[in-house]
């Protein structure tokens, strides 16, 4: 059995109208599911438009199977990478696809000269992340109380 043969690609903000309709369920998906505030779905969009957010999609056999928004983030005079939201065509589409789109997102960040990537997640995400090549370690916590 030979391994599979994944493409990655950024879409430029001229073409997000072509890719959207396929992705957008799956990105608002995992902005609902984010563990911090994020902007809504239309916000999004127009910031991918504008430049502001990045659109990588991964696919397997030439059909789109995650989505990714990331986006560059200023913190203590360095700049990362950051996953606003990633989302897929199943739920499982990231045991497959997840390793090699990891380390795509790794790749961009280092050609541009960025210190790193950030994700700001719930819990599985450092457990995932770090099971990727290359890693990945808890830097900051959010703590949260009801009241």
């Amino acid at each position: 059995m030979s391994a599979r043969e994944y493409q990655f690609s950024l879409v430029m903000p001229e073409h997000l109208e072509f890719f959207w309709p396929v992705v957008c369920g799956w990105i608002e998906a995992a902005l609902e599911r984010a563990a911090v505030d994020t902007p809504g779905l239309d916000v999004v969009a127009e910031r991918v438009k504008g430049g502001r957010y990045l659109l990588l999609l991964g696919a397997d056999a030439g059909q789109v199977e995650v989505a990714g928004v990331l986006e560059r983030v200023n913190a203590k005079s360095k700049t990362y990478l950051g996953i606003i939201a990633l989302g897929g065509r199943t739920g499982r589409a990231l045991r497959g696809i997840g390793p090699e789109y990891w380390q795509v997102v790794r790749n961009i960040a280092k050609a541009e000269g960025m210190a790193g990537v950030r994700v700001v997640g719930r819990p599985g995400w450092l457990r995932w992340c770090a099971a990727q090549p290359g890693g990945a370690k808890l830097k900051q916590v959010l703590i949260e109380a009801g009241v």
